[in-house]
């Protein structure tokens, strides 16, 4: 099963399990752009392990690399804008009139005022009757804005990674998984020929070259 980690960040990230020897080296998804803080999976085939990433849902997830995508967009179109910058939602005093008013300081040449009785911006402060709460003026403003970005950076297009490189990233996760089976079978002392418990024999140096090879594929070191 692949397992996706959450936690956000450049590059590989390396997961150690206590009774382990060898850490799980989880891939950034295959959208991700050089220096981007993104999630990353990893294939994982001992039943145990992947109950224990799946006990952890805040943590870890089983990859789904459409709901993946999506969540990238939506974090792309958040880095990218601040649709909040240039308002704000302060208190309102004008006339005898006091409530909450959303402020618009987009021009900085001029501000627009946005109250209850408003459906969109006046240039006038007489013509607003402010909201009682801050939480009113808030959701309004809020509502006002994804009306008018509804669908632009959602629709961002994403470069698609070369096929070349997927297949890539999953023949070094099934190359992972199978190497940390295989020396997790000889710490446990279990003979892949005989299959009989024996004493667990220490790794030897073509077992650490070989784990050695493997991160240096997998993190381009």
């Amino acid at each position: 099963m692949r397992i996706e980690c959450l936690v956000k960040r450049e590059g590989v990230t390396s997961i150690s399990l206590s009774n382990v020897k060898v850490p799980y080296i989880f891939q950034p998804i295959p959208w991700a752009k050089p220096g981007e803080f993104v999630t990353s999976y990893c294939e994982v085939s001992n039943a145990d392990h992947i109950a224990y990433f799946l006990a952890h849902g805040r943590q870890y997830r089983q990859y789904d690399p459409d709901v993946s995508l999506k969540e990238l967009q939506v974090d792309r179109m958040k880095a990218k804008k601040n649709i909040y910058a240039g308002y704000s939602v302060s208190k309102f005093h004008y006339m005898g009139k006091e409530g909450y008013a959303v402020y618009n300081k987009k021009d900085p040449s001029k501000t627009l005022y946005a109250g209850a009785n408003t459906t969109e911006f006046v240039e006038k402060m007489a013509d607003v009757m402010p909201w009682p709460t801050e939480f009113e003026a808030f959701e309004w403003l809020k509502n006002e804005l994804e009306f008018e970005t509804m669908g632009d950076d959602l629709q961002e297009p994403i470069e698609l990674p070369d096929p070349e490189r997927i297949e890539s990233l999953e023949r070094l996760n099934a190359e992972q998984a199978r190497v940390i089976e295989e020396l997790k079978a000889k710490l446990e002392g279990v003979s892949s020929d005989k299959k009989k418990p024996g004493r667990p024999p220490k790794l030897s140096s073509e077992d650490v070259d070989k784990v050695d090879s493997v991160i240096k594929q997998i993190t381009g070191t």
